[in-house]
């Protein structure tokens, strides 16, 4: 991202020329680069501020220890379908 932020006005110095470079071949790459920058962010403040450590710690609690060992799977199952909602 930072190599296209820079190249991106050398070589297309028209802010529509850009635009127009951007939506016909990354609208999808730059949406989910987006989500993956913003879920860092994200984490990273949960964890600076000791919060993801008490939500693990919490579900840890919940969770019936029957479950506990198959939770990878139900994850695994539940979350292509989860991630499209």
């Amino acid at each position: 991202m930072i190599g296209v932020s820079i190249a991106l006005p050398i070589m297309k110095p028209n802010v529509k020329d850009q635009m127009e470079r951007i939506r016909a071949h990354a609208p999808n790459a730059l949406t989910m680069a987006s989500i993956i920058l913003a879920a860092g962010l994200f984490l990273g403040i949960l964890n600076g501020t000791g919060m993801l450590t008490a939500i693990a710690n919490d579900i840890v609690n919940i969770l019936p220890g029957t479950i506990a060992p198959y939770l990878h799977l139900i994850i695994g199952v539940l979350g292509v379908p989860f991630d499209l909602f």
